[in-house]
């Protein structure tokens, strides 16, 4: 008798526990969405976890970025050469919207910094972003889309901080947000760039907005 009660007791707990494990994993799932819905409100699209693709994920390629005390190895013919410091200009766009301007300023030694500055409204609120960012061209790196490859181009990779202010219009409330932003793309044969600007604040999501020549 005293085993039969203790065996109940016993599946009762563990019914209870496992009750509990399945709410407890509801709850981690739904607060997951509303923390990509909230990042979505401020940034635009954003995309998590292992949907990321490579070039959404600038910070893999971290070790291209040379150090200070490093030389940077410069580029030959076909891809374009810098004999004179080169400064370009580029819209930011995320799904055909604005988002400001980006400046690059291409050194003769091989560094790339640049800024970004950017207001913007959406989804009844106001934005301000404000990013500084420096890197270097990697001439090892060569084009490549499926199975074609483009010795023309030249790469570069930057990293750096952004600042977000958000006014919320309905509240009048602001919020501050700040992460790491990366800046990477190709120096075309024509001196214009392409390429892209991600956002991330722990490296378990970005947002991503496309740089576009003026």
């Amino acid at each position: 008798m005293a085993r039969a009660q203790q065996k109940r007791f016993l599946c009762k707990g563990l019914y209870g526990c496992g009750f509990a494990l399945l709410l407890l994993l509801v709850a981690i799932a739904i607060l997951a969405i509303l923390y990509v819905m909230q990042m979505e409100a401020i940034f635009g699209p954003v995309t998590p976890g292992a949907q990321r693709t490579a070039e959404h994920r600038p910070w893999l390629e971290e070790d291209r970025i040379v150090p200070g005390d490093r030389l940077i190895k410069l580029p030959r013919p076909p891809k374009p050469t810098i004999n004179e410091p080169l400064t370009l200009t580029a819209r930011v766009q995320m799904d055909g919207s604005e988002r400001g301007i980006a400046t690059l300023e291409f050194a003769v030694s091989g560094e790339v910094k640049g800024t970004w500055y950017g207001e913007y409204s959406s989804k009844a609120r106001d934005y301000t972003m404000e990013a500084t960012f420096a890197g270097n061209i990697d001439v090892s790196k060569t084009y490549s889309e499926g199975e074609t490859t483009d010795e023309s181009r030249l790469y570069f990779i930057t990293k750096g901080t952004y600042k977000q202010t958000a006014h919320n219009e309905e509240t009048g409330t602001k919020t501050l947000d700040e992460g790491l932003v990366y800046v990477t793309g190709w120096l075309n044969a024509d001196y214009s760039v392409s390429g892209l600007i991600t956002i991330t604040t722990d490296k378990t999501w970005s947002a991503s907005y496309e740089l576009e020549m003026e």
